[in-house]
């Protein structure tokens, strides 16, 4: 009572300011600060609206001000500003950084410099030095970070052993716990991109999506997804469980494939887009062809081969011209518009083969119906020409009856 006595006129200039406990013998021009606890605010000189609740709480503090400490040695070493702290020894180590907010015993208890840092849980940015503009909420989440400045973890252990890497933002129990030095990183969910250490602008998005990964720029989708690819770089997975890939990509190719649920060291077949594994049913497809299309055969300067060496080229290499050989196409597929294509040029050739085929049997008819012609006059002739014989016959044979007539007849001597 005698102490608050003694410093109430000084009380009263300092605009209300409280003081509950043992306080310095001295107080300086301090406008709305209140302490409550042995040794809060003992060293005050010249700050305002300051507010130190418990043991030691702002001890250290003397000119700054809009600091708020609630909690044994909270913001212990502080001289800065605007930092606020609720829980024992939160922000204990703090000098200079400002703008924190610490709420639960030990968070962001080794912050020396860091700034406007946010931490909620017990031992949340627990090694925090100069890293900034991070929110940590949940126990022990971002307890290893000391420079990592720009993260946002939500939830026990997330972003646990992170020290410097920067611009992660992960949610869920030990999600992206054993990441050190990666950045650029998103994680949403329990133990996702668990084992990520400094892999960077990483996306998973599920229990245990990417958990073994290491590598960079992979996307995972869904429940364990591309939970076993440790060196993945690149990737894209979205599944429902670790044997159940719906779909796999590839990024630095721009592939994507279908029908492989465990496509795990899956080799990309030829540069096209879509690879698909099992097959497709659909009710209707429509291609557009980058090729140009087989009209071309119609053109008058389309020089057509002859079937004859159309028939020679079939005897030695056993494909038609144009077309790619068994072999080719088991080694790289095919291409469904350039095959249409080329298939269409086939049909328009045998098309014109059988154009010119029939322009030969018309040829051929004509020849025929005018041999036909000449036959049926030598026909009419050759039976003018028996007629005659067989009128010559009877002629002959009427001459030969005269002549035995005229034996008869003779007179005997």
């Amino acid at each position: 009572m005698k102490r608050l006595e003694r410093y109430a006129g000084a009380a009263l200039l300092s605009a209300a300011m409280v003081v509950t406990g043992l306080m310095p013998g001295h107080l300086c021009a301090q406008v709305g600060n209140t302490a409550l606890g042995d040794g809060a605010l003992v060293n005050l000189a010249t700050g305002i609206l300051n507010t130190a609740v418990g043991f030691r709480a702002l001890n250290t503090l003397s000119n700054t001000g809009y600091n708020t400490a609630v909690g044994a040695q909270a913001l212990y070493v502080n001289v800065a500003s605007y930092n606020s702290a609720l829980g024992s020894q939160c922000l204990g180590s703090n000098t200079t950084g400002y703008q924190n907010t610490a709420i639960g015993t030990f968070s962001m208890l080794k912050n020396v410099s860091g700034f406007s840092n946010t931490a909620l849980g017990m031992s949340s940015l627990f090694s925090n030095d100069v890293g900034g503009n991070n929110t940590a909420q949940g126990l022990f989440s971002m307890g290893s970070n000391t420079g990592g400045s720009n993260n946002v973890a939500t939830g026990a252990n997330a972003l646990y052993s992170n020290s410097t890497g920067n611009n992660n933002t992960t949610s869920g129990f030990q999600s992206m716990y054993s990441n050190n030095t990666g950045f650029n990183n998103t994680a949403s969910g329990f133990q996702s991109l668990f084992y990520n250490t400094t892999g960077s602008y990483n996306t998973a998005m599920g229990e245990q999506a990417g958990f073994y990964s290491t590598g960079n720029s992979n996307v995972f989708i869904g429940y364990q997804a591309g939970y076993v690819d440790a060196n993945a770089n690149n990737k894209l997975y979205i599944s429902n469980d670790v044997a159940h890939t719906l779909i796999y990509g590839d990024f630095s190719k721009g592939q994507i494939l279908l029908g492989n649920p465990s496509p795990i060291g899956y080799t990309f077949v030829g540069n096209r887009t879509l690879n698909v594994m099992g097959g497709i049913l659909s009710d209707s497809i429509r291609l557009a062809p980058s090729s140009q299309w087989a009209d071309f055969v119609f053109d008058s300067s389309y020089a057509l081969t002859p079937l004859r060496e159309l028939g020679d080229y079939l005897k030695a290499s056993r494909h038609l011209p144009g077309i790619p050989t068994a072999g080719e196409v088991a080694a790289n597929g095919i291409s469904l518009g350039e095959m249409n294509q080329k298939l269409l040029q086939k049909v328009e050739e045998l098309t014109l083969y059988a154009v010119q085929q029939d322009k030969d049997l018309v040829r051929q008819r004509q020849q025929v119906a005018g041999l036909e012609a000449q036959a049926a006059g030598l026909q009419g002739q050759v039976t003018g020409l028996q007629a005659q014989v067989v009128g010559l016959q009877a002629q002959i044979d009427e001459l030969k009856s005269m002549v035995r007539q005229m034996k008869g007849r003779a007179p005997s001597f």
